[in-house]
């Protein structure tokens, strides 16, 4: 319900700043069908299941076995 709520409020914002800035004028029922529209896309995007985690393997240069160590204290990057 928040979420619908918040959706309805960013609308309303949203089509008052055309009305100041456009002079572009809404009918109130398309501020609440655009946000009613929103609010299912968003809805729709977070049914999908997410994508898998990719493991990401540690990079090393053959040959190459050194550590991180803390750089000079006069050093800057």
């Amino acid at each position: 319900m928040a979420g619908r709520l918040a959706l309805l409020h960013w609308q309303i914002w949203a089509a008052l700043n055309d009305v100041i800035w456009n002079d572009a004028h809404r009918i109130s029922t398309n501020i609440g069908r655009t946000a009613l529209d929103a609010w299912q896309q968003w809805q729709e995007v977070h049914k999908q299941p997410s994508p898998p985690v990719v493991q990401h393997r540690q990079n090393r240069v053959q040959g190459n076995n050194s550590v991180w160590e803390k750089p000079r204290e006069t050093w800057l990057k």
